[in-house]
């Protein structure tokens, strides 16, 4: 209530957690919070230049993809989807580069790779418009780019 006062407490209750200041802050009564752990876990470790350079709605997907990797590990099934469309997003990417480049500029801010792949790939400046579309969490833009339309 503290960090979130305009919430209702319906919506306090359904939240999931958040990372703020370097802190995890998970709701520890809801069914996903292993993997909410996990997901807010992998925010502290991600590279700032990932989130700069992609935006708020791939950086989510990605985060998301690599914490259901952690649950799928720790034989967790039948959760809820948090961030389909985004989650959708950070496979096909992931797919188009390479799960190593992706995990390379999510954890190392190493995006120059990701660059290099897509205009390789796709034609220059294809990656310039992925980004500014993932910017602005036009998630079918995106999706379009990388399937080269």
């Amino acid at each position: 209530q503290r960090h979130f006062p305009e919430l209702s407490a319906e919506t306090r209750r359904a939240w999931l957690g958040y990372t703020e200041g370097g802190k995890v802050v998970v709701n520890m009564n809801h069914q996903q919070f292993v993997l909410t752990l996990a997901h807010e876990r992998l925010h502290q470790m991600s590279h700032p230049r990932f989130h700069e350079t992609f935006g708020r709605g791939l950086n989510e997907g990605t985060t998301e993809r690599f914490a259901k990797m952690t649950a799928s590990d720790l034989h967790l099934a039948d959760l809820p989807p948090v961030y389909p469309g985004q989650v959708a997003l950070a496979e096909m990417l992931g797919a188009r580069v390479g799960l190593d480049r992706l995990s390379r500029a999510y954890f190392k801010g190493e995006v120059g790779q990701i660059r290099s792949v897509i205009d390789a790939d796709l034609g220059p400046g294809t990656f310039t418009r992925f980004v500014e579309a993932t910017g602005r969490n036009d998630l079918m833009l995106a999706r379009q780019i990388l399937e080269g339309r």
